[in-house]
């Protein structure tokens, strides 16, 4: 979810999602060259400078530009990161795991929704401020506040390091999103409350909160995830109020997955999330191409449960999250996504807080939410662990438990499902010390 999380999570201003405030009063007519709005733009870099204890190394560049102009300079930031064919990709990993509809032109909505949200922009590339003007007739205190507590964290911090995706998978991505924007929205609050501000909602920014209702709840939750959980996780870590000595040695420390953000105290224990390296399946080779790759994190996999089982625990069965991997398949010639496969291995804490097998209860819990996606009751295998759930009359998933290991093929052709499923067993790496991984003699596929 590197596109979602990077850009549109950096960028969803929390002063339209959680709290809006009255405007400065200056209209758009007065922009940058406005001497009392510069005197603004100071007063308030100040005001964040001494809450957030850090002082300016160099001056802060802003400009006010329109919504079309602010998504042209995230458009290209986009495509000096990604290639088209990942964008799409990493869309259609989403509609396979039916998170968004196979309807949503994934790219262009996003970029749609973020034209019609986004109040304002700290591009750490070129270092530049920029306002939307477009969201009113004036630009809102809790704008520049919050963009430019991302500044000064930059000027620091090198935020650009911080949400390198070359060194990082896309749930890391997310919680260093959640780093960032939880810093942020915690100083945008401060601030408020410094310059008694009350925090209510206006009209526009009412209609604003219900255009996302026709949004995916994924791709809301998504958007919102870095704010919530994000302040939630910099409060966590502070030992007083002023303790920004503890989020400033984060940044040299960054968390590794949202297990890290929804989780505080494996951060700070210093839990690492279990690494899986794919391999290539020979059960596939010829008739199935890898498409994409990532790693979906603890609140994603919540996100599914919720989606699909319904299930009211889904946070907590999620929880005992210990690392993940997934690949997006594709049939040779195949162009539409309702062919593809979706294929994972997820590992799992051995006992949570409340004494339960991790493992055996998220099994249980995505067979629940197989069974309910495809209307249809999962098959055990005897004396395996190991669950069909048919999708069509050519077509299954198959659920593996082994350990603490579980094992989604998700809408396989039946009579390669359990196969692949073992294989990914066999084949897939979990951490440096285990190189070889179960033997093939370790079990027997059952036939089914």
């Amino acid at each position: 979810m590197t596109f979602l999380k990077t850009y549109a999570s950096a960028v969803f201003l929390s002063a339209c999602a959680i709290v809006c405030t009255p405007s400065v009063g200056y209209t758009q007519d007065n922009h940058d060259e406005n001497a009392e709005m510069r005197g603004v733009f100071e007063e308030t870099r100040d005001i964040v400078s001494r809450l957030r204890s850090l002082a300016p190394k160099r001056p802060v560049q802003w400009k006010w530009v329109s919504g079309r102009e602010l998504i042209s300079v995230i458009r290209k930031s986009v495509e000096r990161t990604y290639t088209p064919g990942e964008l799409v990709a990493e869309g259609d990993l989403y509609k396979r795991m039916g998170l968004i509809p196979e309807s949503m032109n994934y790219v262009e909505d996003m970029f749609s929704l973020l034209e019609q949200q986004v109040a304002g922009l700290y591009e750490p590339e070129e270092e530049i401020l920029y306002v939307n003007r477009d969201m009113g007739d004036a630009v809102e205190e809790s704008t520049l506040a919050h963009e430019l507590a991302h500044a000064l964290v930059d000027q620091h911090f090198e935020l650009d390091s911080v949400l390198d995706r070359k060194s990082a998978d896309g749930d890391a991505l997310l919680a260093r999103s959640a780093l960032m924007e939880g810093d942020a929205t915690l100083i945008t609050l401060r601030y408020m409350l410094a310059k008694g501000i009350p925090a209510a909602m206006d009209s526009e920014s009412m209609a604003m909160y219900e255009d996302l209702k026709n949004y995916p709840r994924f791709i809301i939750d998504s958007l919102l995830f870095p704010y919530t959980a994000g302040m939630f996780f910099v409060t966590s870590m502070m030992n007083n109020p002023d303790d920004w000595e503890t989020v400033d040695a984060a940044y040299s420390m960054l968390p590794d997955s949202t297990e890290h953000i929804l989780h505080p105290e494996k951060y700070t224990s210093g839990e690492k999330p279990v690494r899986i390296t794919t391999r290539e399946l020979p059960v596939l080779s010829g008739s199935y191409t890898a498409v994409f790759e990532e790693v979906l994190g603890e609140f994603i996999l919540s996100e599914y449960l919720m989606t699909h089982g319904k299930r009211t625990d889904a946070r907590g069965v999620a929880g005992g999250w210990g690392g993940d991997a997934v690949v997006l398949y594709r049939p040779a010639g195949a162009e539409l996504i309702t062919s593809d496969m979706l294929v994972s291995l997820s590992v799992w804490d051995r006992y949570g807080t409340d004494g339960m097998d991790e493992a055996r209860e998220f099994a249980e819990a995505i067979i629940n939410a197989q069974e309910m996606r495809y209307d249809s009751e999962a098959i055990k295998c005897p004396g395996h662990e190991a669950y069909v759930i048919p999708v069509s009359r050519d077509t299954s998933s198959v659920v593996l438990r082994q350990g603490s290991r579980v094992i989604l093929v998700d809408k396989a052709p039946r009579d390669t499902a359990m196969r692949t499923a073992y294989e990914v067993l066999e084949k897939w790496r979990v951490r440096d010390e285990d190189p070889e991984g179960p033997s093939e003699h370790d079990h027997q596929i059952p036939l089914m």
